[in-house]
């Protein structure tokens, strides 16, 4: 596989764990959220009271065990992948621009051999 293209998919799937991980954990606390409002502000009998307030602790029980857990570990390896992504294209670009330099150095020597070899064939 082509570099860039390796690259972009890797970008493309760090972008994507991350929101991910993001749309979960917003979703999971705007469940939350609505189940407390109509808990507090509409008008049931006290077996439905029971059914929202039992439907809750188990939302909140989910969410602290499973789903802020999970959605952490996504939005991480997310922004890893990101940033392993911009730090080994640095290293990359320098290491061909140390072999450049590396290149232009041994080809500088070769000059300079070949005209002191001129210089003492000359003499």
């Amino acid at each position: 596989m082509q570099e860039p293209k390796r690259l972009q998919l890797t970008i493309l799937f760090g972008i994507l764990l991350s929101l991910l991980g993001t749309n979960i954990f917003g979703y999971s606390l705007i469940l939350i959220e609505e189940q407390e409002l109509t808990v507090n502000t509409t008008e049931v009998t006290l077996n439905q009271l029971l059914n929202f307030e039992n439907s809750k602790i188990w939302w909140k029980n989910v969410c602290v065990n499973l789903i802020f857990p999970l959605t952490s570990v996504f939005i991480f390896i997310g922004g890893i992948t990101l940033f392993s992504q911009g730090v080994l294209q640095h290293v990359k670009n320098k290491k061909n621009t140390i072999t450049k330099l590396q290149n232009e150095l041994l080809i500088s020597k070769k000059q300079t051999k070949i005209k002191k070899e001129k210089i003492v064939e000359t003499s």
